[in-house]
């Protein structure tokens, strides 16, 4: 460490005399931890760690390049096309960054956000008025409302034919007029609801899996229409459902996630 044992002393005794206690039991051949030097110990790589990564964040800053990790947290009904659209667009900007994702509950990803353990948070949910005392948010993007299914099954409805009853799966959202109403204008029958889900990923799986159709942001399956896998009717009455990415109000993790905005534009 090209530290002298005696200026380690030092520095030991000086943050003992900060902390009002005892860290290390010294004997003459050993030196051992006390409690409040172990319970100091658990600290001490995170300690390191952030200041490790300040010391990055700016250099970064100066040089406008991003940290050679992204962490963003998701919570668990997010888009997993979304996700992957956002990772390609921040990696063909910044090739030398990679995306750590982290899923989860929208309390436990928000703590980790304060907390500077996650850069960005992506969440279906609008924020509170508590969480903007600490965070930041922008609407990133928004996706209209489609009824999605196998091919044949969405070419019937569209041509107004009678089919016999099929599983009918439902996006759970706050819409903007009442889903009965706007569906028995555009289907020729009225589905019965087999499941309701915010999970958009679920909602994808049973619409290409089952023989049913599903209410679900188009986001959602946009993949899987370029592919031919389904089709889809959009259904604009419905509005359309927004994407929120919560980040740092100041400091450097504010303008590292204005940068990855910008680089998904």
């Amino acid at each position: 460490m090209r530290v002298s044992q005696s200026a380690v002393s030092d520095q030991v005794s000086q943050l003992e005399d900060y902390l009002g206690k005892r860290l290390l039991i010294r004997a003459s051949r050993k030196i051992e931890l006390t409690g409040a030097g172990k319970l100091l110990l658990t600290y001490a790589d995170k300690i390191f760690f952030n200041a490790k990564e300040i010391n990055q964040v700016i250099r970064d800053e100066a040089t406008g390049f991003l940290p050679a990790s992204i962490n963003i947290g998701m919570v668990g009904g997010i888009s997993r096309n979304f996700v992957s659209k956002f990772i390609t667009s921040v990696q063909k900007k910044y090739p030398k960054t990679s995306c750590s994702v982290l899923t989860g509950s929208a309390n436990d990803l928000f703590k980790k956000l304060e907390s500077h353990d996650l850069h960005i948070v992506f969440s279906l949910e609008l924020p509170s008025k508590k969480d903007l005392e600490t965070v930041l948010f922008r609407k990133i993007f928004c996706s209209h409302v489609c009824i999605a299914g196998h091919t044949h099954i969405i070419e019937k409805i569209k041509e107004k034919q009678l089919i016999e009853e099929v599983p009918f799966y439902e996006f759970v959202f706050s819409y903007p007029e009442e889903i009965e109403t706007v569906l028995n204008k555009q289907l020729s029958f009225q589905p019965k609801v087999s499941a309701r889900s915010d999970d958009i990923p679920l909602l994808r799986f049973l619409a290409n899996s089952t023989d049913g159709i599903a209410l679900i942001p188009l986001i959602g399956v946009m993949d899987d229409t370029e592919k031919e896998q389904i089709d889809t009717i959009i259904i604009p009455e419905l509005g359309t459902v927004d994407i929120c990415a919560y980040f740092a109000r100041k400091g450097p993790y504010r303008s590292i996630a204005e940068k990855v905005f910008a680089a998904f534009e």
